[in-house]
């Protein structure tokens, strides 16, 4: 059987090691050393190892040699417009942040480009009024980057988005993931109004110390404490508006022992621990990583 590369791989970050790739049509997510990455743009295939050809073809990296992937992008779109009244739109205007995180998968961060962020959202809203006419409801998810460096493009979309709602007659929502470090009481009160805001979440590093040490923001200065007030912040206008907002706190453990975490946590009230959900995930330096990462 013949194989050929798939066309929706990119490259997102280069390592010492090796290059992550992302395919935007599976999307799934991969670590290439780069012996693997110049046999691959090569074409030479059949030098690389079986089992992990048959990886890459599992995940969509490789595909058969007659595959026309761009018709079954057009079928996929075209089967999920025609027959659902629901949509969901992942929006990310920037990979801009205003933290440096050292273990980020998206590595040097770009600048703030507004002009592209401009035209970003300008066709957004060609896309809503071309598309959601035929919507019952229409789910936004607001990522990044961090999204709140571009949240006066946000809130002038989403005012636009609620006049065009009026219109068409159709429902919408979002959801927020964010560092937490720009989240004002102001954004707090028109997302959960304006955005009709359901969900957000926001990730701390273990206790301060671990925190302040790895999500520093781009200028060096410590971010905990803002986004701990911030954090309740939220949790005030959420009660207090009595609609449904579910706030998440992700922390992720970089060899943290049981002690940090109760650290953080004991800087909430018991009354505002019940008002937030708390999830753990594990961060893993990327020098001991195995060659092919699990979708995400």
């Amino acid at each position: 059987m013949e194989y050929k590369l798939s066309h929706f791989n990119i490259p997102i970050k280069k390592t010492s090691d090796g290059v992550y790739y992302y395919n935007t049509l599976s999307k799934a997510l991969l670590f290439l050393s780069y012996e693997i990455e110049s046999k691959l743009v090569a074409g030479e295939i059949s030098k690389i190892p079986s089992d992990l050809q048959d990886k890459l073809l599992q995940n969509g990296f490789l595909i058969k040699e007659g595959l026309d992937e761009l018709t079954i992008l057009q079928s996929a779109y075209q089967n999920a417009h025609n027959q659902s009244d629901f949509l969901s739109i992942v929006l990310v205007p920037t990979f801009a942040c205003n933290f440096s995180c050292p273990y980020c998968f998206e590595g040097e961060k770009p600048y703030f480009d507004s002009k592209e962020i401009k035209n970003y959202f300008k066709v957004l809203k060609e896309f809503s009024r071309k598309e959601f006419s035929s919507k019952k409801h229409v789910h936004f998810s607001l990522f990044g980057g961090e999204p709140l460096l571009a949240y006066t493009y946000f809130k002038d979309y989403f005012l636009f988005l609620s006049n065009l709602s009026t219109e068409f007659g159709f429902q919408y929502s979002s959801t927020l993931t964010t560092n937490g470090y720009l989240l004002s009481e102001d954004k707090i009160l028109e997302m959960l109004t304006t955005f009709h805001l359901e969900s957000v979440q926001i990730t701390l590093d273990g206790n301060e110390k671990t925190h302040n040490s790895v999500r520093a923001l781009t200028n060096g200065a410590e971010s905990f404490s803002e986004i701990i007030s911030n954090f309740k912040k939220l949790l005030q206008f959420v009660d207090s508006s009595k609609g449904h907002c579910d706030v998440k706190l992700r922390i992720n453990l970089i060899n943290n022992s049981v002690d940090d975490i109760s650290q953080t946590l004991s800087l909430f009230e018991p009354e505002e621990k019940r008002s937030f959900s708390v999830y753990f995930r594990p961060i893993r330096s990327e020098e001991h990583t195995s060659e092919l990462q699990s979708p995400c």
